[in-house]
């Protein structure tokens, strides 16, 4: 019995002091007491020294990592990191758990920047914007010895790495400078457009083909274009700059000659008879842009200002005006198209003019007219087709535009106000408007039964805008009401 005592008393004891040599019965170690914390902290460069902190009483050993990872040899206090990254410290000490700082973020060596600005100029003047084929120069302020690197669309254009560039197309260009030890520094962009005289001429003339420019500012200058223009065939441009009292004066273009009007002036033929301009040659062309051309108003005159009268020729009309040439015993006041000749109007006024039928355009014996665009209005007649005539063999296509305020009432016959439609005539309308009697700007004629907007006698009408092909008289075409005989 007392042996069991002894025993049991011996084994509680055994524990007892097995227990008392624990600091920890879950085994778990203390925290440092201390924060440990590295300076600078944040953000720095490459090649900044780093020195770490511990607050705490502890007696403690420092561990340097990158990314996580513990750098091997890095034990000291201070570190001076090499390469771009995260860095932490971690220290530590005998039966503590060990601390980790927070982490600074080591970025590469600041480069510095150049100094000096970019400048792309036209050769003279600062530009944001030029046309293709304008050689573009860059220039730097900076001392800096730089080399350069043309851009067009963010993307480097390969081989252009001189100062100057010639871009020839279109977009947005741009040059980066760049010098050993410095960032790169780009420019401003230079938006590059098509030269819009280039598509011009491109339109009028064909692709590449340069025509001569002949500036007409007095009555001289068209005299002397007339000698040009007659004796060599070649592609022209007369840049009319002012009004110009061209008298009696008439060009006749030869053969494969094409002449485009341009400058905002006017060409007034006071006192001509036979017109200003006449085709009637293969392959003459005539291209009216934005110049004015101002007929006889005051006298006997024989032809329209402009004819086009031969199966070759062609009249195209952007804009500008053909006005003001009146009587009353010709065929087409503003223009006339016959044997087979073109005209497409795509912009513009024909207006104020009369004759005796076709007060705006007179067609007959093949010619075409298109109409697409522009307006024919205010014209007059003594008989017939106050706008348009669509004789014999005429064809006249309306694809837009406008036909209003055109007369024909001298005559209890006087018939189309807008447009008349003669035996052997055709007339397709497919877009555009014509005013009748009861629009705005109403065209007239005689009476009713005569067609104010349009007459068709014996020549054929199609009005695709309305689905109907029509006959006899019609006062109204408006696109909305429809039409009415």
């Amino acid at each position: 019995m007392r042996f069991g005592l002894k025993l049991s008393f011996l084994i509680a004891l055994i524990a007892a002091l097995a227990f008392a040599g624990c600091k920890d019965p879950t085994g778990s170690a203390p925290d440092l007491s201390g924060t440990i914390t590295i300076s600078p902290s944040g953000s720095v460069t490459t090649g900044t020294q780093l020195t770490a902190s511990y607050s705490g009483s502890e007696t403690v050993s420092y561990q340097w990592n990158k990314d996580g990872t513990a750098l091997s040899g890095a034990t000291n206090t201070s570190y001076t990191p090499g390469e771009a990254g995260s860095y932490t410290v971690t220290v530590s000490a005998a039966g503590y758990q060990s601390k980790t700082s927070a982490a600074v973020t080591v970025t590469g060596a600041s480069t510095p920047a150049l100094s000096g600005n970019i400048t792309i100029t036209d050769g003279t003047n600062p530009v944001t914007s030029a046309y293709t084929g304008a050689q573009l120069t860059a220039s730097y302020s900076g001392s800096e010895t730089v080399s350069y690197q043309w851009n067009k669309g963010g993307t480097a254009i390969t081989g252009a790495t001189a100062n100057t560039y010639t871009p020839d197309t279109v977009g947005s260009y741009t040059v980066t400078v760049s010098a050993t030890g410095y960032q790169n520094k780009t420019s401003v962009a230079v938006t590059i457009t098509v030269d819009p005289v280039v598509l011009m001429n491109a339109e009028d003339f064909g692709v590449g083909v340069t025509p001569t420019t002949l500036t007409i500012s007095n009555p001289g200058d068209f005299s002397n274009a007339k000698t040009a223009i007659e004796g060599t065939a070649g592609n022209y441009v007369l840049n009319i700059t002012t009004t110009v009292d061209v008298g009696s004066v008439m060009i006749t273009l030869p053969a494969t000659t094409k002449v485009s009007l341009r400058g905002g002036g006017t060409l007034d033929l006071s006192t001509g008879e036979d017109g200003l301009f006449l085709l009637s040659s293969a392959n003459s062309k005539l291209i009216l842009r934005d110049a004015d051309l101002k007929g006889n108003a005051g006298g006997s005159i024989n032809h329209a200002l402009v004819r086009v009268d031969d199966s070759s020729a062609a009249f195209v009309m952007h804009g500008g005006t053909i006005t003001g040439n009146e009587d009353e015993w010709i065929d087409g006041g503003g223009v006339y198209v016959g044997n087979g000749g073109a005209f497409t109007m795509k912009g513009g006024k024909i207006s104020d003019n009369r004759a005796y039928n076709g007060g705006g355009v007179y067609l007959e014996n093949g010619g075409a007219f298109t109409m697409i665009d522009g307006t024919i209005s205010s014209n007059s007649t003594k008989d017939d087709g106050g706008g348009v005539y669509v004789n014999s063999g005429g064809i006249f296509t309306m694809e837009g535009g406008m036909i209003s305020g055109n007369t024909a009432t001298t005559y209890s016959s006087s018939s189309g106000g807008g447009v008349l439609v003669t035996t052997g005539g055709t007339f397709t309308k497919t877009g555009g408007t014509i005013t009748g009697k009861d629009g705005p700007d109403p065209n007239t004629a005689y009476s009713d039964n005569k067609g104010h907007a349009v007459f068709i006698g014996s020549g054929q009408y199609r009005d695709t805008t309305l689905n109907a092909t029509a006959s006899g008289n019609i006062n109204n075409t408006d696109l909305l009401s429809g039409w009415n005989q």
